[in-house]
């Protein structure tokens, strides 16, 4: 029997419970290929997308992973980092993550329902919008509304950079992706009845959609300029202007 956290959960009962925060990075760590890869390329475009002054508005920011990498790339810059997750303790976990950054950063933490509250109007003009592998987890019909937000809260100029699982555009392109990410789950350790364990759990819960769509949304949303800037296999990472 597995004693990884997916054990823990029923068919399609997946949820971010403490007892996954606890172990939150270490788990996507082992599930999400290349999960250091997608934060290393966010980490980079930083680069240009947070300037000195700049503000970050994270959606599902989960632990904080992602604005301590940028803080720590950027001691020298003043930068505000916005933590919206749905799970306070997720942000208690950031908020730990954080206490260490650089006195030039602010950091704040908003418990939200992304599908069904507004971001804070003081969110205006807002450099650089971060949704990684947060809008899988909402409902199809809801993602728009999530990403609109984003548009209305950023800035002329300012960006948006989304990562989600996809499906692919054939049987034989899913089987493919299905079982690539079955070996590098494995190679990473992750044992058999782990990986059947979360799938299991994550049934009806993660919906992922074509990347077509994942571009559609972030249009119909209000976003230009639509890149998509890394992919393997069902994981990508786009991102948009606010134009």
């Amino acid at each position: 029997m597995s004693d990884d956290v997916s054990s823990n959960f029923d068919s399609g009962a997946w949820e971010f419970t403490p007892e996954v925060v606890e172990v939150f990075d270490q788990h996507v760590a082992d599930h999400v290929p290349y999960y250091d890869v997608f934060q290393n390329i966010v980490t980079h475009l930083s680069d240009w997308l947070a300037p000195d002054w700049s503000m970050v508005v994270d959606l599902g920011a989960s632990t904080g992973t992602t604005s301590k990498q940028i803080s720590d790339r950027h001691p020298e810059r003043h930068l505000t980092f916005r933590l919206y997750d749905a799970e306070q303790p997720m942000l208690d976990a950031a908020r730990a993550k954080h206490e260490a950054q650089p006195s030039t950063h602010t950091f704040e933490y908003f418990e939200r329902d992304l599908a069904a509250e507004s971001l804070n109007d003081d969110d205006a003009s807002v450099d650089l919008v971060l949704a990684l592998f947060t809008l899988q987890f909402i409902s199809p019909t809801d993602r728009v509304t999530v990403l609109r937000e984003a548009r209305r809260v950023a800035r002329p100029g300012g960006a948006l950079i989304v990562a989600e699982k996809v499906v692919q555009p054939s049987a034989l392109w899913q089987e493919i992706a299905n079982e690539e990410t079955w070996d590098y789950k494995a190679e990473r350790g992750v044992d058999a009845e782990t990986i059947r364990s979360k799938a299991r759990a994550l049934r009806g819960v993660l919906r992922p959609l074509p990347p077509g769509a994942v571009e559609q949304l972030m249009s119909d949303a209000g976003w230009s300029s639509i890149v998509p800037i890394w992919r393997w296999h069902c994981w990508g990472l786009w991102a948009a202007e606010a134009l």
